[in-house]
């Protein structure tokens, strides 16, 4: 087999499918889908990658921090429209508290 040294080897129901459906090209296709040189993860990525996905050492942003950082990637437009739409959820919350409020006073 011909792999990448650097690249992570397929899960072993990937490779058979490769092996049993690559006919003669199955060792190339495995070859390319290990390749960290077109996009494959390297060894050591795809256990960072797993550790997040079990939970692990990696940080999760909040809530907050995820929402925040949000519009720092878009343009001038989404922060408006993150504006106006949490000020209009504000104005809603704000009214139906009231409304509670006065029918509660009754």
């Amino acid at each position: 087999m011909s792999q990448d040294k650097a690249g992570t080897p397929l899960p072993e129901d990937a490779r058979q499918q490769v092996q049993a459906q690559g006919g003669a090209d199955a060792e190339a296709l495995e070859a390319l889908a290990t390749s960290p040189a077109l996009g494959a993860p390297k060894a050591d990525e795809e256990k960072t990658d797993n550790a997040i996905e079990a939970g692990g050492d990696r940080k999760r942003p909040s809530p907050v921090g995820a929402a925040a950082a949000a519009p720092a990637e878009g343009d001038d437009t989404t922060m408006a429209i993150l504006l106006a739409s949490l000020g209009v959820l504000s104005a809603v919350a704000a009214g139906i508290a009231l409304k509670r409020r006065k029918s509660q006073a009754r």
